[in-house]
């Protein structure tokens, strides 16, 4: 949501497009700020709620682990999600 939601003005105006036409000539530059914020963010909200969820469903039962588990799987995932759709 956070990744594809940075890219609204863009689309709406073109620029986007614009954009994915054009050869990079700065491969391995810095980074967007878009795309810092929008994995910040995502990784604020993603990585706590599976935590939590998993928790919920394992307590009692030995899941903590795969709980942790499962939050630390979901670091690279929602990282390459948001970044993938924000990055310039």
């Amino acid at each position: 949501m956070f990744g594809t939601g940075v890219l609204g003005s863009e689309l709406d105006d073109g620029t986007a497009v614009y954009l994915a036409g054009q050869a990079d000539r700065n491969v391995g530059g810095s980074c967007s700020p878009k795309a810092v914020v929008a994995a910040g963010i995502t990784l604020a909200l993603v990585v706590p709620s599976t935590l939590v969820a998993g928790l919920v469903v394992g307590a009692g039962r030995g899941g903590e682990s795969i709980a942790i588990a499962f939050a630390v799987a979901v670091i690279p995932g929602s990282l390459l999600y948001a970044v993938g759709f924000s990055w310039r």
